[in-house]
């Protein structure tokens, strides 16, 4: 039991690591208007997608892909609300909203199937609402608001996502085929959102960032499964 316990942990550890680099990651790119938002969504999504190309490949033959449109479009609509909130979110107050949105979703969640509230989702769910709190209360250096919440519906999303996978016998066959199919998405709303799509060849390296944001994002939502 304590084996498995410190195994959960270590895993529980790397995924919010990687939750926190991303924050950082899309930051960096984003900083400066180098790369138009959801042009930079959907660089993730494709980046994501190729990457985990390979496993959906190599499992043709021994398991039946897990294809759900539901889960697609909550990953590609956190991807797209992420990006665009951090155009004038510092790294650390999206983070720190994104984090708190998604224990306070995934803990009322559980409390709507009837799941019972513990001493540890208890303290989980107060510091989460403590810290959003705390972030936006008046006299505080508080974010703008329209940022805000475009960061708390990415929240939002991606825990409907991680809710959503969790009935998942293969969360990386699951996931491979969850950017697969996000992709349309993120590419509908490249066209519809009527941004300029620019990408600074002279800025920083959006595509070297959103493939390394790929990277970690792949493997985040099948670490805890």
């Amino acid at each position: 039991m304590s084996v498995n316990r410190s195994s959960l942990a270590v895993k529980i550890c790397l995924a919010m690591v990687a939750f926190a680099a991303n924050s950082v990651l899309c930051r960096l790119a984003l900083k400066g208007a180098h790369i138009e938002p959801v042009l930079f969504s959907t660089l993730r999504l494709l980046s994501g997608a190729a990457v985990l190309l390979p496993l959906l490949l190599k499992k043709r033959t021994q398991a039946t892909r897990r294809w759900k449109l539901s889960e697609a479009f909550f990953l590609a609509l956190y991807a797209l609300f992420f990006s665009v909130a951090y155009i004038r979110l510092d790294a650390g107050t999206g983070a720190l909203l994104l984090f708190g949105v998604v224990q306070i979703t995934m803990v009322m969640a559980g409390l709507l199937r009837g799941e019972r509230l513990n001493l540890t989702r208890s303290c989980g769910l107060i510091v989460a609402i403590a810290g959003i709190a705390l972030l936006l209360l008046p006299g505080a250096v508080a974010p703008p608001l329209k940022s805000a919440l475009l960061m708390g519906i990415a929240g939002a999303a991606w825990a409907a996502y991680s809710l959503s996978g969790r009935s998942s016998t293969d969360p990386g066959m699951s996931t491979a085929a969850n950017f697969l199919l996000a992709v349309p998405f993120a590419v509908v709303a490249l066209f519809v959102s009527g941004s300029d799509l620019h990408y600074d060849y002279h800025g920083p390296s959006c595509l070297g960032h959103s493939l390394r944001q790929a990277l970690m994002c792949c493997g985040m939502p099948s670490c805890l499964k």
